[in-house]
């Protein structure tokens, strides 16, 4: 669950994150990380937000 904006979200290696979860999923409640590039990676994703 994704519940800021902050800069260094963006700088995550996702591709790590996506590797050590069990149920890779990603809630953002700002939409701030590009569906098309989390989604690339494998990742399920929701957004919320403008």
């Amino acid at each position: 669950m994704l519940l800021t904006h902050w800069p260094q979200n963006e700088t995550l290696d996702w591709g790590k994150i996506f590797s050590a979860m069990r149920r890779p999923y990603i809630f953002d409640t700002h939409n701030f990380l590009a569906r098309e590039t989390i989604e690339k990676i494998g990742f399920s994703y929701d957004g919320l937000g403008i």
